[in-house]
């Protein structure tokens, strides 16, 4: 029964509207744990042999908590899109434009996010090779950001 219950609770979480939401749900809820990752979701399109898939890519911010023997409580937010292909030689620059950006805003999330939550609450933020990032990546997508002129 308990593996049935589990399977709900993971299945549909709780669903914040806002930042602000997610973080009183998260206090109310007694979470010590926030995991946030900027992930790429493709809408519509094509797949084309030359370029890969050619559509409407979109960066968005996935936010989690996982209280103990609750639902868990997720936020997602769009931040950025563009109109482009997957490999094609002439969206590189926008692809990598758009990747520092976001992860730019991402860390802006964060720093609101700790803002709202009590400092026993770890947030973290997974990065692009999947590993939390630390501070020295934070430096080098700063540094990044600066030599490639990608700002908000």
């Amino acid at each position: 029964m308990k593996g049935l219950i589990r399977f709900i609770a993971d299945f549909f979480p709780q669903r914040a509207s806002t930042l602000e939401e997610f973080a009183y749900l998260v206090q109310e809820q007694g979470c010590t744990k926030v995991r946030m990752e900027n992930r790429i979701e493709v809408e519509g399109g094509a797949l084309t042999i030359v370029v890969g898939h050619i559509g409407n890519w979109h960066e968005v911010l996935h936010c989690m908590a996982f209280p103990a023997n609750k639902r868990n409580i997720v936020f997602r937010e769009k931040l950025l899109s563009r109109f482009g292909s997957a490999e094609g030689f002439a969206d590189a620059v926008a692809r990598r434009d758009q990747a520092i950006r976001s992860f730019l805003m991402v860390e802006r999330r964060m720093q609101r996010l700790q803002a709202l939550l009590p400092e026993h609450v770890i947030v973290s933020l997974e990065g692009p090779t999947g590993e939390t990032m630390d501070e020295d990546m934070f430096t080098r997508l700063h540094r990044d950001a600066e030599a490639f002129e990608a700002s908000l």
